[in-house]
């Protein structure tokens, strides 16, 4: 009996950890989604734990751009080491495979549209691969009451190339002209946890958010908040 209640409480612990590191959960948002209540305990039951494996506030949302998989294994690691430095160490360490390919890969570009146009292809086929598994769970066009289900993945708010442009600054190496591949398309993945930056939407949901965005204004706003609204 011991041993069962020691391998449920494991697992609590390994969603805690997941929900914090990987999707960015605050520790509100922890203890509602696993149904522990703030008011009947002192304090969050989540935040107990992040404290337990020596995960600071700053690591929320770290892992973002790693395959659930990959999560996993590091969350593992992060269970049996020892000191706060080897969880630090696991943590900013840790590399996301699918990147890889980018490793030790530079480019020297006289601005940052110079390298969105090299990159522009790669960049599409990232989003793509990398928000598959999320559009497949969700399933249904996220426009309310869309049940269509031939999805296209859609940015929300900023467009692929500004979040492209914001990497690039993040990626090109001070006072020089040579940008760091691997760290633009890390950054230009994780850049996508902010809230709301992507959605999921039938051809022609997509293409009625193309129209307002031409026109912009209120009319733009008043779609995207239901769209959001929904998801």
């Amino acid at each position: 009996m011991k041993n069962k209640k020691g391998k449920k409480e494991a697992s609590y612990e390994k969603e805690v950890l997941l929900n914090f590191l990987k999707s960015g959960l605050t520790t509100r948002q922890l203890d509602e989604a696993l149904g522990y209540n703030s008011k009947k305990s002192n304090g969050w039951e989540s935040w107990a734990i992040l404290k337990r494996y020596k995960i600071d506030k700053k690591y929320k949302g770290h892992l973002f751009c790693f395959r659930k998989h990959e999560c996993l294994q590091i969350i593992r690691e992060i269970m049996v080491a020892d000191n706060k430095g080897a969880v630090e160490k696991i943590l900013d360490e840790a590399r996301p495979q699918f990147l890889e390919c980018y490793s030790d890969t530079y480019l020297i570009a006289d601005s940052d549209e110079k390298v969105k146009g090299v990159l522009g292809g790669e960049v599409r086929n990232i989003t793509q691969s990398f928000f598959s598994p999320l559009k497949k769970i969700v399933g249904v066009c996220q426009y309310p009451r869309c049940k269509k289900t031939n999805l296209d993945t859609v940015h929300l708010k900023k467009s692929r190339p500004e979040i492209f442009l914001e990497a690039c600054a993040l990626g090109r190496i001070p006072n020089s002209k040579k940008y760091n591949v691997y760290k633009i398309m890390k950054q230009y993945v994780q850049l996508h946890d902010r809230k709301k930056s992507i959605c999921f939407l039938c051809k022609k949901h997509h293409q009625d958010l193309f129209k307002y965005e031409d026109k912009g204004g209120k009319e733009l706003r008043d779609f995207r908040n239901k769209i959001v609204s929904d998801i």
